[in-house]
């Protein structure tokens, strides 16, 4: 098992908007809590749930981050946070990230830890799952990012940021 040290390269800040295999896109993904830690003009809808976005009772559960590059990235010789005491959940859980039916159309939402292959450490150790990083702070974050945004009732919508639109997901009925 290797245990994770976080490198400081600034690569998780970095190259943040993601293309899909179906050509959609999404920046890093945020919590409702967590706008404030950036510029407003930065934010939009992620992840939402109800019959139409344009409902009164749809209801966003994530945002994202419309930027390449993490406003709070500071860069000398060693890449340093800003806001790295507040940091959002999904920059504590790095190098895991959450993947499931948003990023892929496959359906219901059900998410999924895999390790980023972009991280420093992770090319360095050539750690090809999550379960061969030992990483609890890092580990425990992505989990409680997953239990945030997973399985809600109702339509699933993502919001596209190369579209600039609501795409429908699917429907979870119990």
């Amino acid at each position: 098992m290797l245990v994770f040290e976080c490198l400081r390269c600034g690569r998780c800040c970095k190259n943040l908007i993601k293309e899909s295999q179906f050509g959609t896109y999404r920046g890093l993904v945020i919590l409702p809590k967590e706008r404030s830690l950036f510029p407003k003009e930065l934010i939009l809808p992620f992840f939402g749930v109800g019959k139409m976005p344009e409902d009164k009772y749809f209801k966003i559960v994530a945002y994202q981050l419309n930027a390449e590059t993490c406003p709070n990235l500071n860069f000398n010789k060693l890449a340093t946070c800003n806001i790295h005491e507040k940091r959002p959940l999904t920059c504590k859980s790095f190098p895991f990230l959450c993947v499931g039916s948003p990023f892929e159309m496959l359906g219901p939402y059900r998410l999924q830890l895999i390790v980023s292959k972009e991280c420093s450490f992770v090319q360095k150790s050539d750690a090809g799952n999550a379960s061969e990083i030992e990483a609890p702070n890092e580990k425990k974050a992505a989990e409680q990012m997953v239990l945030k945004i997973s399985i809600r009732k109702g339509a699933q919508w993502y919001y596209d940021l190369n579209r600039k639109e609501w795409i429908p997901i699917g429907e979870i009925e119990y």
